[in-house]
C-alpha cells in the first residue's frame, strides 16, 4: 500500500488545523473536529478501520493513557495514547453530543444504524482530507504510514506486531520497505568496518 512520508504528514495534520481555524458554520467545524481526531487516530495508533468504527468511549483510557482496541477474531490489545490523540479525542468529546442523531457508547458518532461512523463514512473522510494536500490515501495507507514510521525511527518490528495486533510477524514484515539510502545509514551507523 502507498504510505505518506513524514512531510506529508505534517503538511496534513497542518491542513486540518487551517481547516478547522478557518470554519465559519459551526456544525462544520464540529464535524472537522471530530474528523480531525479520526485521521489522527489512524495515523497515531495504527488502527484498523473496522476497528475504529467499533471503538466505544470506554475503550480511551485518559487516566492510563491507553486504548484498548478489539480487533480480529475478538483479540485485544492496548496501544499507547499519544499525547497529541489525547488531545484531539478530548477537543472532539467537548462537540460529540452536538453532532450524533442517536444514544450510542461509540466514540466516533455518524449516521449509521448504530449512531456511530460508518466504515464507508471513515474511508470517505480519509480520501477527502487525504486528497486536499493532493495524495490520495485509504485508511490502510495510514495504518501502514504509522508502521514505516515506526520502522523507520528503528522500534522493534516484534513491538510494531503487537500494536497492529498481527499473530504473525510475517504480516509485519510486509510493511519492511525502507530504502537504499535508510540502509545505507543504518549500515554505516552500526557495521563495525563501515
Amino acid at each position: 500500500p502507498k504510505f505518506f512520508d513524514v512531510d506529508k504528514v505534517l503538511l496534513l495534520l497542518r491542513e486540518l488545523e487551517n481547516l478547522i481555524h478557518n470554519s465559519k458554520n459551526e456544525i462544520e467545524k464540529y464535524k472537522l473536529i471530530r474528523d480531525t481526531a479520526i485521521i489522527f487516530c489512524f495515523y497515531l495508533t495504527g488502527i484498523r478501520i473496522s476497528e475504529l468504527s467499533n471503538l466505544k468511549i470506554k475503550d480511551v483510557d485518559f487516566y492510563s493513557n491507553t486504548i484498548l482496541i478489539k480487533g480480529k477474531g475478538n483479540k485485544t490489545r492496548v496501544v499507547p495514547l499519544h499525547p497529541l490523540l489525547k488531545e484531539k479525542i478530548e477537543e472532539y468529546l467537548n462537540v460529540r453530543n452536538l453532532l450524533k442523531s442517536k444514544d450510542t457508547d461509540l466514540l466516533f458518532v455518524g449516521n449509521s444504524k448504530k449512531g456511530g461512523i460508518s466504515v464507508r463514512q471513515l474511508r470517505n473522510i480519509v480520501y477527502k482530507y487525504t486528497s486536499i494536500i493532493g495524495s490520495r490515501l485509504n485508511p490502510h495507507g495510514l495504518r501502514h504510514t504509522f508502521a514505516t514510521h515506526l520502522l523507520d525511527d528503528g522500534n522493534d518490528i516484534r513491538v510494531i506486531q503487537e500494536i497492529l495486533g498481527h499473530s504473525s510477524i510475517a504480516t509485519t514484515q510486509k510493511y519492511i520497505h525502507t530504502s537504499l539510502k535508510k540502509l545505507k545509514e543504518v549500515y554505516k551507523k552500526y557495521h563495525s568496518h563501515a
